[in-house]
């Protein structure tokens, strides 16, 4: 599971490394897109860092496992996931009226049902009047 950090921390960890002593930063752009930095030291070791669309993972000498940094603003994030609820909210409104025209449609044929039902009552009704009558005639 992905540690997750506050910025404050990320700077922390680094400051671990390279505060008050020397230190020499390498930096790559790798073909894949994910931005690399090292910040060596003699004597506290090294800081590593690896960022990709926004998110920094880091880890140094002194504390080998991962942690990982958000660097997006807190409005960029905010504002996605804003959208991301507009989305859901326009999904779950289509949902709705999807649900609403079908319950209106089995309610309308549901109507149509008792309504032929209905019908056919009346009408086994009056051919059980006719027989009666025809077997009154058949037999006088």
């Amino acid at each position: 599971m992905r540690k997750t950090v506050t910025f404050r921390e990320y700077e922390d960890a680094k400051l671990e490394i390279i505060k008050g002593v020397e230190y020499k930063e390498y930096s790559q752009m790798r073909e894949d897109g994910r931005f690399t930095k090292q910040y060596a030291t003699e004597k506290n070791g090294v800081f590593y860092e690896v960022t990709d669309n926004g998110i920094t993972e880091f880890w140094s000498d002194k504390h080998s496992a991962s942690r990982y940094y958000d660097s997006r603003t807190r409005e960029e994030i905010i504002a996605y996931y804003e959208d991301l609820l507009g989305d859901l909210q326009e999904e779950i409104s289509r949902l709705r009226e999807e649900n609403q025209n079908y319950l209106d449609s089995m309610n309308s044929n549901g109507s149509l049902v008792i309504q032929e039902r209905m019908k056919n009552k009346v009408l086994e009704e009056k051919i059980a009047a006719i027989n009666v009558i025809v077997k009154a005639e058949v037999a006088a």
